[in-house]
């Protein structure tokens, strides 16, 4: 039994080493979000974006609750948040495109942050914004990334990286 009483179910990844597949996500979030943390730099990001009065959505894969979870435990909030429940889901370019209409701005006018090209950084692409992948351990770094269909605007190692990089490439207006 994991900590709170969730059950769990192992099964085998393809590298032959054991996981953990939580068999709700109502029951997943709690003991992973207790032991998650934000990306390094987030606190910094922002704050940032808070004093230059500019707004933050999110698009997700994770569930609603995970959502509101995250909300709750680190009180950094993101209007709107997207999760999986919001169809098609990213790489599809529909759910940032929702937030620029929401917004009423153009996705050339937004930055689309994430970790993963094959996910964010293509939904990024699809609906004309610019992107930045997140890349904490340096995995696309290497040369079979070199190739991929969408490349990333910029590329930083911390979310606090993106201050600067705001900053010196963009004239930022709320």
């Amino acid at each position: 039994m994991l900590p709170g009483n969730h059950e769990y179910v192992p099964f085998h990844l393809s590298n032959g080493k054991e996981a953990l597949q939580i068999e709700s996500p109502q029951l997943a979030c709690p003991y992973f979000l207790a032991k998650s943390t934000a990306p390094c730099g987030t606190p910094e990001l922002c704050t940032f974006l808070d004093s230059k009065k500019l707004r933050r959505g999110l698009i997700t894969r994770n569930v609603k609750s995970a959502v509101d979870l995250f909300h709750q435990r680190f009180g950094i909030l993101f209007s709107p948040a997207l999760s999986r429940e919001f169809r098609p889901y990213k790489p599809d370019p529909a759910p940032l495109l929702h937030i620029c209409s929401s917004w009423d701005v153009q996705p050339n006018e937004v930055m689309m942050v994430g970790d993963s090209l094959k996910d964010d950084v293509a939904c990024g692409k699809r609906a004309g914004a610019f992107t930045c992948l997140l890349d904490q351990t340096g995995r696309y770094d290497a040369p079979q990334f070199d190739s991929v269909d969408f490349k990333p605007d910029f590329k930083v190692s911390s979310l606090a990286d993106i201050v600067p990089l705001l900053d010196a490439h963009f004239d930022l207006v709320p």
